[in-house]
Formats: C-alpha cells, structure tokens, sequence
C-alpha cells in the first residue's frame, strides 16, 4: 500500500467510524511539517476532532507549529516516545541539502537512512525530548483516544511494543511497517500484537498496516 492509498483507507475508515461531525481524538507520532507524506492534514481540515501531534526535530516542529496556529483543536508537542522520559538520539537529513522525501526519513534507529542509499555525510545527529506513553498522557491530560497514527521510519514497531493498550484503546490504527526493510518476523509480532490487542481488521499491503476493531 503506498502512501496515498493508506491515507484514502484511513480517511474512509474515519469517515465509516466517526461519520458526519462526529468529535473523535488523532494522537499521531512522527507528524513532520503537519502536511508532506500525512493523511492526517485533510482530515483535520474538515473533521470535528481534537489531535494531539508529536515530532520532535525542531525545525519541522516549527513548521508543525505555524501550520495549525490558528487551530484550538490541535496540540502540538516537540517530543519522541521512547521507553524512558529523558532525552534521546534522533538521525535525520540536513534541511540545508534535503530533498523533499528526504524530509521524512528522521528516526531514532541510527542507521535507518541507509536503507533509502541516503548517504551518511548529509545526517544530522541531535538529542531532542522524549518520553513514555504514559508519562505523555499524565502530562498533556490525553485521554480517549480514537485513532493513532505513527510514521516513525522503522521505530513503529517498538511504539506498537510501548503502547499502553491496557490503558488507551484507539479504534483505528495506521502504522508505517514497510516489508521492504523490516523482518518478516518483526512485520508478524507486531501484527500479533495488534490482535492480542483487540485488533482483527487489516490492510497490509506495501507500507503501511491500517488496523481497524470491530465498529457498529
């Protein structure tokens, strides 16, 4: 599934879920510049619905922020989630010589711009914010939630892994989980876990999962 066709799915499914000016609440994880690579931006637009938008490279969290100045509705929070409050290491292209797809490759895994033959000299090495799940909803009074979406360059896995399922239930998931370079093995355990979770509905086709509950 590439990008566009895991937005049309998820919008639909919002749509089918949370039809007409029904209010819903979007945490989404990796939110960029609010606008390239995101199936969110449109929904936001025209929907009823409180978001909640990480990111945590600060000059696409700027751009994040300028985007939605003017929207009440939305939140936005210059952190990662990671396994522990703190800081962390995040890799991602120099803005100065990037290009647009480029902009989208940052990610906590090291290495990860490797796999897009993305060439180490132009990586950008920094400590940014992090934190828990939990500690993420205890700061920011985050509850509810209906719809997640992550689009973490590799990490999503691992935020499926963090998720307090026990705690947040959303309806309906979208994660980036491209088979291109993650394991056969971790592609299937994080789909188990998504069923051990309550989720038995997926598209998993390409690069993205949608993973939806049952809904009347």
């Amino acid at each position: 599934m590439n990008l566009a066709v895991a937005g049309d799915l998820l919008r639909k499914k919002i749509d089918e879920i949370f039809p007409g000016n029904h209010p819903f609440c979007v945490l989404q994880v990796g939110a960029n510049d609010g606008k390239s690579f995101d199936p969110l931006f449109e929904i936001l637009q025209r929907k009823n619905c409180k978001a909640y938008l990480l990111e945590p490279i600060h000059y696409l969290f700027s751009e994040l922020c300028s985007l939605h100045a003017s929207s009440p509705r939305v939140t936005c929070i210059n952190t990662a989630i990671s396994e522990t409050n703190g800081r962390c290491e995040i890799s991602y292209v120099d803005p100065k010589v990037a290009h647009s797809w480029q902009r989208g490759i940052g990610s906590l895994y090291t290495n990860f711009h490797m796999f897009s033959e993305t060439s180490s000299e132009i990586i950008v090495r920094e400590m940014v914010p992090s934190c828990t799940f939990e500690n993420l909803f205890l700061n920011y009074g985050i509850s509810g939630i209906d719809v997640l979406v992550t689009d973490c360059e590799g990490f999503d896995p691992e935020l499926i892994n963090l998720f307090p399922f026990h705690q947040e239930s959303p309806k309906l998931i979208q994660i980036e989980l491209d088979r291109n370079y993650l394991s056969p093995q971790l592609c299937a355990s994080t789909i188990e876990t998504l069923i051990m979770a309550g989720y038995h509905n997926f598209s998993t086709d390409g690069d993205d999962l949608v993973a939806w509950k049952e809904f009347e």
